[in-house]
């Protein structure tokens, strides 16, 4: 049975060791905020854009198991210490 992933994270640490592991034997479609080194089915979206996060769902691909690896690690910027 042919698995169709949704990787969001996907050029984080952990999702883009994924995404280059499981490449060959899955289809992944791979979803971030920015683009990285993914070229194949890759999408850059800002998931705090809740019209952006609908159209996405509208017209992505269907998926069989859902990756989301985003959270917030560390604060950004240089007001936060």
């Amino acid at each position: 049975m042919f698995c169709n992933i949704l990787l969001v994270g996907a050029n984080g640490f952990i999702g883009s060791f994924l995404y280059n592991r499981f490449n060959k034997d899955y289809s992944i479609t791979a979803l971030d905020y920015s683009k990285g080194s993914i070229k194949e089915i890759f999408f850059s979206l800002d998931l705090t854009q809740e019209s952006e996060v609908e159209a996405f769902a509208e017209k992505s691909p269907k998926c069989d198991a859902l990756i989301f690896l985003v959270g917030l690690a560390h604060k950004k910027g240089k007001d936060n210490k």
